[in-house]
């Protein structure tokens, strides 16, 4: 599975991510691009400790049920939720979100490598 820890994936990502444009239609939920691009800047947040979100509460939350519901099950297209904690920054100007994801993805590849690289010494 591709990791923004790896420097080919997190570039491929990166390039996807500067095709993107604003007025692009959702292809698989329901947020638009600019909202889209705030959710995943909040799932970087919560994951680097900048963002507080609640415990998962849902059955599906947690193993094996979580790895079958994402990898086995088919899922509606446009009915996964997320807490409200990680739709919670709305969208500014499209530069500076798309900006902010790329630095949060920047920060979250080089905690991992640091995080990493401590563990091997």
């Amino acid at each position: 599975m591709p990791s923004l820890f790896d420097p080919r994936a997190r570039t491929a990502i990166l390039e996807r991510i500067a095709r993107l444009t604003p007025e692009g239609k959702p292809a698989w939920g329901r947020f638009t691009a600019p909202e889209m691009v705030c959710h995943v800047s909040c799932d970087l947040r919560h994951a680097l400790g900048e963002l507080e979100a609640g415990p998962p509460s849902s059955p599906l939350a947690r193993f094996p049920m979580n790895w079958f519901a994402i990898h086995v099950m088919p899922w509606p297209k446009g009915r996964g939720k997320s807490p409200p904690e990680l739709l919670s920054t709305p969208p500014t100007t499209w530069s500076a979100d798309v900006g902010w994801l790329r630095d949060l993805i920047e920060r979250f590849a080089a905690r991992g490598a640091a995080a990493a690289a401590a563990a091997r010494r």
